[in-house]
């Protein structure tokens, strides 16, 4: 059975057969879905939008894997979407400053700040707060800063509140003399941040750290976890030099 306005194999040898144009058709109800279609149930990050960039794709496609594999290697990949996400957030953030390519820093450390709700807070026990001046920095120190904050985040709301029903994760980003000042603390129960990010995640804030030459102070007693980070200005990032994988697997896990 044809559709209206489609043609049969007889009247594609006519060129003078008729058809009727899209708005002449009358309504065909042999198209349309079942009454019982549902589309899949993904999630708000598992959708595909439109027009799908190059890092929404990987977003995509590693939380989708996500959801047929083991808890364990669910939070991994989670983790590396979270990360790529992150990253590719910086490059939507582009400006032109004179003769410097910049980010926001409240734009990018806000919208970040949101997602982080959506992906590890969802529940709404734990509370997010995103305290950030607005301030141009470099991409070079922008990558760096927004996974750093990522992975904090993320340690928090994984281990700061096993003893605890709810509470409040603070994220501040300001200026203090000629350095940048990033903070993030939890009103937990005080876990120890080099113990819980063992091996891939300590590593990489370490890593992170040192590319913004820097390093990552923390502080836990009962009151909760603080761990912070300076940068001066106006010394650039410390320029890594190209690893081989097995060579950045070993840095992240020294």
């Amino acid at each position: 059975m044809l559709c209206p306005g489609e043609k049969s194999e007889a009247d594609e040898s006519d060129p003078e057969a008729p058809s009727l144009a899209p708005d002449d058709a009358p309504e065909c109800s042999c198209c349309d879905p079942p009454p019982d279609f549902e589309p899949d149930e993904l999630g708000p990050d598992e959708r595909v939008p439109d027009e799908l960039g190059p890092d929404e794709l990987v977003v995509t496609l590693l939380r989708l894997q996500a959801r047929q594999t083991s808890a364990e290697a669910q939070e991994s990949l989670n983790a590396a979407a979270d990360r790529v996400q992150t990253i590719a957030r910086v490059h939507r953030r582009l400006e032109v400053s004179g003769e410097r390519v910049v980010v926001n820093s409240k734009q990018y450390l806000e919208e970040l700040c949101d997602d982080l709700r959506t992906t590890r807070l969802a529940s709404g026990l734990i509370q997010l707060d995103c305290q950030v001046e607005s301030h141009s920095i470099g991409v070079e120190k922008a990558v760096p800063l927004g996974l750093i904050v990522n992975e904090l985040v993320t340690n928090a709301a994984k281990h700061a509140f096993q003893e605890k029903s709810h509470g409040r994760i603070a994220v501040s980003f300001s200026e203090v003399g000629d350095s940048y000042y990033l903070q993030v603390s939890d009103d937990g129960i005080g876990y120890d941040t080099s113990s819980v990010s063992a091996g891939l995640g300590q590593g990489l804030l370490k890593l992170l750290a040192s590319q913004l030459g820097s390093s990552l102070k923390t502080h836990a007693d009962s009151r909760g976890t603080t761990a912070s980070v300076g940068i001066l200005k106006h010394v650039g990032p410390v320029r890594l030099r190209r690893l081989s994988p097995s060579a950045i697997s070993a840095k992240l896990n020294s």
